[in-house]
Parts: C-alpha cells; structure tokens; sequence
C-alpha cells in the first residue's frame, strides 16, 4: 500500500525532476508530431507526391534516450540523491516500514511515467485526426514505449537500493541496460571467430530475432517487445526491494552497499574485458589464438584497474 503522507513528502521533495520528466515525456511527441507536420506542409510548396509519413514517423531514439534520461535522473534523485545528502536516514526514522518506504517511492516515479503518457498519448490522437494522419499499431507503440519507460525507471531504482552514491547507480543503471547487447555481440564475435567463418550460424541467429522478437508480419506488433520490458521490470523491482529492505544504510558513500557484491562485479567487469579485449586481439593479429591471448591479458589489467578505482578504491575513501 503507498502512504499517503509519504508520497506528498516524495513529491515535495523531488518537484523539479518530476515536473521536468513530466512535462517532457507529456509533450515530446506531441510537439515533435506537430513540427513534422509544419515542415511537410513547407516542403509540400515546392514539392510533388510528399507523403506526410515521411515527415511523421513515431519511432525516433533521440526522443527515447532523452525520456530514459529523464526517468533515470527522477530515480537517482529519489535514491542516490537523498543517500548522498543524508536525508536517507530521516525517511528511514518515519514511522513506515522499509516496504512501504521503497514501493511508495517506485509507485511515485510510476505514476508520473503514466499520467505523462497518457497526456501525450491523448495530444498526439488529437493531432493525429486534426491533420488527417494514421500510424499502425500506434496504440501498440505508446505500450511499448511505456513500458521500455518502467524498465529503465525500475532498474535504476533497484540500482539505488543496491548502490550507496548517485555516481554508483547511475554507473550500475548504465551497465545493466547497456551489458546484454555487448554480451551478444561478444558471442556473435567468439562464434564468428571460432566456429562459424562462413557466417552462416550469425544469420541465422539474427534471423531467429527478428521473426520472434521484432516482428517480420506489418499486420501485427510482436508481443515480445511488450512482455519482455514488463518481466525485466517485475525482477529487478523486488530485487531493489529485497536490498532496501535487507542490507545496512550505514555503508552510504561505498560503491555497493552489500560489500559481498564488490568480488562478482569485479570477476564480471575482468572476464567482459577478457572476451572485448581477446576478440580484438584475434582480429588484429595475423594467429588469432596469440592475439586472443595477447588481447585477453590487456582485458583482464584493464578490468582489474577498473574495478579497483571504481568499487574498491570508492569504499576506502567513504571509510576515511
């Protein structure tokens, strides 16, 4: 259940990134409909057989980016923000549990994501019938757009949890949305180098994506793109709920709050500069095996500093 009390307290507390995420993600695509529209109707001036789509396309990953912004700034206010000013220790004093506390916060962060939407969503309908314009599965697309919005929003917040400094969640929140494409592209490179010269293995594979997760049929959204968004949001809620409500606040200003974290994240940061570093390395050098050595060594110092001057090194100045 959200407390009432808790949530004005949030809302007070953040008012300027929750307006400024509010009120981008309610108009972005309104105002950037309405601007393709009068820049189709300047060209159409000089122009024959324009098509208005052309000009008008909901699709655009400069506006997703600056929306994940946005939702990852509210989240790191809410968070790591209040972590780094001390303010954590006073929420925690109020009389609510741990629960209550974190799931009141997600909620508020939620319920901007989806009030602004459903303000875009009912503009861009609007200007949609006003210039006489249909978009398929427009519907489908704000779905996915929301809940891509959830996503990003949620696993900044369980990296909040699980981190003790604004710059160590957002660094975590990167990583993880950023870690599943490297890791397939790294695989793509092992099994091109070492098992599939002929690239037939990669085609398929890819081919296997974009049938099943992208959708070849016009006629129909992949629900994929749907479901998977809303799984990866579900997961890492309660794991930021687990370690907000398990592991100590008095380890603010350390790069993980649970130490026990510090060792796996510096094997997993060693072995992707192990496997970046090696598959560079057997492209550069005329044997691909010594390359990949070569390169493997230089990705696992890369990593071994990294790892110290991120995590290790962060934890001894917060216990100075």
């Amino acid at each position: 259940m959200v407390a009432g009390e808790l949530f004005v307290k949030e809302a007070k507390q953040n008012v300027i990134p929750i307006l400024l995420t509010f009120l981008f993600i309610s108009f972005a695509i309104p105002v950037r409909f309405l601007l393709g529209y009068i820049n189709y109707k300047d060209v159409e001036k000089y122009v024959s057989e324009l098509s208005l789509s052309d000009y008008i396309t909901f699709e655009s990953i400069v506006f997703v980016i600056l929306m994940s912004f946005f939702v990852i700034s509210l989240a790191v206010n809410q968070l790591g923000t209040e972590r780094s000013k001390g303010t954590m220790e006073f929420t925690l004093s109020l009389p609510f549990s741990r629960t209550k506390i974190y799931f009141t916060k997600w909620v508020t962060g939620v319920s901007i994501i989806l009030s602004a939407n459903i303000i875009s969503i009912a503009l861009t309908r609007l200007i949609m019938f006003a210039i006489d314009l249909e978009i398929e599965h427009y519907f489908d697309k704000y779905f996915y757009l929301i809940s891509m919005l959830l996503m990003i929003y949620t696993i900044t917040f369980a990296a909040g949890a699980l981190t003790g400094t604004p710059f160590a969640q957002g660094l975590v929140t990167a990583t993880v949305l950023i870690l599943p494409y490297i890791l397939m592209i790294l695989v793509i490179i092992h099994i091109e180098v070492f098992y599939d010269p002929s690239g037939k293995i990669i085609e398929d594979i890819f081919q296997f994506f974009v049938t099943n997760v992208y959708g070849e049929n016009e006629d129909k959204f992949p629900i994929l793109k749907l479901v998977f968004p809303l799984i990866i949001t579900v997961i890492t809620y309660f794991i930021g709920h687990f370690s907000f409500k398990k592991h100590p606040i008095e380890r603010n200003g350390y790069f993980f709050i649970w130490k026990y974290l510090n060792l796996p994240v510096q094997l997993i940061v060693v072995f992707v500069g192990i496997l970046g570093f090696g598959a560079f390395g057997s492209y550069t050098n005329s044997d691909p095996i010594v390359g990949y050595m070569i390169g493997g060594f230089f990705g696992a110092l890369l990593g071994l500093l990294l790892g110290y001057l991120l995590i290790y090194k962060k934890g001894k100045e917060a216990g100075k």
